[in-house]
């Protein structure tokens, strides 16, 4: 798959066709840690071997969640880039968070409004790389 071709899918875990498909290169997932209440932030683009995350950010330091030596300070986050490539991202929600939030685009929602999960429920959604819709 080229990264011209590709396009992020989001459904939920377990299902094979995605309940949407976001023909952007590049987004953003935004949560916030459990419990240090601590907002993180990564950054992934479309890539041929599957999703590359190019930054991650972090609003803070706590017990477990010391940002690497080389991440730098900018406006408040600890920036860093860790340049690793995963296959899919599959994501629980926590009864002790907020939902996790996807930007891709001009749209920013819970990821589990992207998957057309309805809120009471908790299957987790999984997002990959696939072909682009024609």
């Amino acid at each position: 798959m080229s990264v011209a071709a590709a396009a992020l899918c989001i459904g939920l875990l377990g299902t094979t066709a995605p309940a949407a498909v976001v023909p952007e290169p590049a987004f953003t997932l935004t949560w916030t840690h459990s419990v240090e209440k601590i907002v993180w932030r990564e950054a992934y683009v479309l890539a041929p071997r599957g999703l590359r995350l190019t930054e991650a950010a972090v609003q803070g330091t706590g017990a477990g969640m010391e940002p690497p030596p080389e991440a730098r300070l900018v406006d408040g986050w600890y920036v860093y880039a860790p340049d690793r490539t995963v296959t899919d991202i599959v994501i629980p929600d926590s009864d002790f968070t907020g939902p996790m939030t996807l930007c891709a685009g001009e749209r920013c929602a819970p990821v589990a409004a992207w998957a057309g999960r309805p809120a009471d429920a908790i299957t987790p959604v999984r997002l990959w790389p696939c072909p682009a819709a024609d």
